[in-house]
C-alpha cells in the first residue's frame, strides 16, 4: 500500500490502539477515566509515531451530550499537525486535518 491509502490505514490503525486501550482499561482494569485516556494516548503514540499534545475544546451539555469543536495538536520530529473534530449532539460532524 502507498501514498494517502497508506496514510489513512495507518491513522486508522492508530486510532483504533487508542480507543481499545482506553476501552479496556475503563471496562475490565477498572482504572479511573484520566488514566484510561492517558494510557488510549500512549498506545495511539505508538502506532501512529506522532505524538499527541494539547487537546482543546469539547463542551458537555447538562443532559451529557458533547457539543464544541475539538483541537488536538501532534507532532513527529518538526511536523506538527492539527485535528480539528466538531461535535453535535454527540455525533461527530465533521473533521479536519
Amino acid at each position: 500500500m502507498r501514498g494517502v491509502a497508506a496514510e489513512n490505514t495507518y491513522r486508522v490503525a492508530s486510532g483504533q490502539a487508542s480507543v481499545v486501550a482506553e476501552y479496556q482499561r475503563l471496562t475490565l482494569q477498572d482504572k479511573p477515566a484520566n488514566a484510561a485516556h492517558a494510557a488510549g494516548i500512549k498506545a495511539e503514540n505508538a502506532a501512529s509515531g506522532w505524538t499527541r499534545n494539547a487537546e482543546t475544546g469539547w463542551m458537555k451539555s447538562r443532559s451529557g451530550n458533547i457539543s464544541g469543536t475539538n483541537k488536538i495538536d501532534y507532532s513527529r520530529g518538526n511536523l506538527h499537525s492539527t485535528v480539528s473534530i466538531r461535535v453535535s449532539r454527540g455525533n461527530v460532524t465533521k473533521v479536519k486535518r
